[in-house]
């Protein structure tokens, strides 16, 4: 019978004979006994391609029927069930919200919601970056002038190769504030040659971790705290430790005072003059291929955005007129309909499903994406129960739960609607559609 069996089928049979929950890795090992092949990967490997493949089966809700999914262990673990009612009582998080279900029991919904995963590396849709706070500009807070060029440097900065540059331009920096001498050292040191430069920018073409290990390995520490000690002892004996007295001039002064007291740096060392030609490389590349201004890579809207872009004319002057690239202007007009200036709300729950998304695609947490992201975008947003007239904040619900356990509640919205959404902010960033909104 089983060789008639489809492969969804023997995953579901292999479940069964589990009698307590169990890891996807566990369910993965005991298919793979229970239904070997021939498969010429390695063990590791074809583990993680059944993984993988079970977990695409179950993030589709299509078995949200026969599973129970206790969130609160990490990691995730499922139990094959015939009866829901063990897991209500229990209190572990099943997908109760079956998709498209719109309304369902109120306790049923506040029991999903305490079932939320407890992450604090996830986002969260109350976080600044979506509300603002005192010191920074939230998504729901863009102005109307300045909205299609927030809306691009938003996207811009979420792209996976943009992000990863202004990685590397962060590094940069914190290399300059841990060793000094790579800040100040370039008018003293002769002129850079041409292998050293081209060295050195292949370098920023290297991984984030690659890139890191390659400038921590060329830092001349032995330098670095020669220099820092002597310059620094100097400055304030002769100065008498007034620091009104210290301007950036003298600093300078000061540091290349007794050069018989430090090492020497070599043509291929990494010098000052090395990381200002890398910095200078990179934001070259954020403002050419990605539209970001060298000094708008900040993580914060505390500024204009207009600020933070490249202007119109280089935009245009940078995309192709290709017919992939005029089809692509279409469907970036088309998707931009969605992304109304006159509801930001919507607009930042639309880059808090695609932010969620990809930091639990990453985390390997796949399973049940949707319904999570159904259940957080209800805890957000005010709950419209039965019979009450007004929405209620999920706190004042759980302060009414014995009142209102009986009614029926509805959720914010719909996974239906969520992939869609998030289907659109996957276009404007990781296929950098934003590129197309002028």
């Amino acid at each position: 019978m089983a060789a008639n069996m489809k492969k969804h089928e023997k995953y579901i049979e292999v479940l069964k004979t589990f009698d307590d929950f169990v890891t996807l890795k566990e369910w993965a090992i005991k298919f793979d006994e229970t239904y070997p092949t021939d498969s010429k990967d390695a063990y590791d490997v074809k583990i993680r391609k059944i993984i993988k493949s079970i977990s695409s089966l179950v993030s589709t809700g299509k078995w949200s029927d026969m599973l129970l999914i206790d969130k609160k262990q990490k990691p995730q673990k499922i139990k094959f069930v015939i009866d829901k009612q063990d897991d209500i009582q229990n209190n572990i998080y099943l997908s109760k919200s079956p998709r498209e279900v719109k309304t369902i029991n109120f306790k049923h919904m506040m029991d999903a919601i305490d079932g939320l995963i407890d992450d604090p590396d996830l986002p969260s849709r109350n976080d600044p970056e979506y509300v603002g706070n005192k010191n920074i500009k939230g998504i729901e807070q863009i102005d109307m002038h300045e909205f299609n060029k927030c809306l691009i440097f938003e996207m811009a900065k979420r792209n996976n190769e943009a992000s990863e540059i202004i990685d590397k331009l962060n590094y940069i920096n914190k290399l300059k504030e841990e060793y000094p001498y790579l800040e100040y050292n370039e008018p003293f040191l002769p002129l850079l040659t041409v292998e050293v430069k081209e060295k050195y920018l292949d370098i920023c073409k290297f991984s984030l971790a690659e890139f890191k290990n390659e400038l921590e390995f060329s830092v001349d520490i032995t330098y670095s705290n020669n220099y820092n000690e002597n310059w620094q002892n100097d400055l304030f004996n002769d100065k008498g430790n007034d620091s009104f007295d210290i301007d950036k001039k003298t600093i300078k002064q000061y540091m290349f005072k007794d050069t018989t007291k430090k090492t020497t740096l070599k043509y291929g060392d990494l010098q000052g003059g090395i990381l200002k030609k890398m910095s200078l490389y990179l934001e070259e590349q954020l403002k050419n291929e990605f539209f970001i201004y060298p000094d708008g890579y900040c993580k914060e809207m505390d500024e204009d955005c207009s600020n933070q872009l490249a202007i119109n004319e280089l935009i245009l002057h940078n995309t192709s007129n290709s017919k992939e690239s005029i089809a692509k202007k279409a469907t970036a007009l088309k998707n931009l309909r969605t992304l109304k200036p006159t509801d930001t709300i919507n607009i930042a729950d639309m880059f808090f499903i695609y932010d969620y998304y990809k930091k639990r695609k990453n985390n390997g947490y796949i399973v049940y994406i949707e319904q999570d992201l159904k259940l957080e975008l209800t805890k957000h947003h005010q709950i419209t129960i039965n019979n009450i007239s007004e929405k209620l904040t999920h706190d004042i619900c759980l302060k009414r739960f014995e009142e209102l356990k009986d009614f029926d509640a509805d959720f914010y919205t719909v996974e239906k609607s969520i992939l869609s959404k998030l289907k659109i902010m996957q276009f404007f960033i990781d296929d950098k559609g934003y590129k197309y909104i002028i």
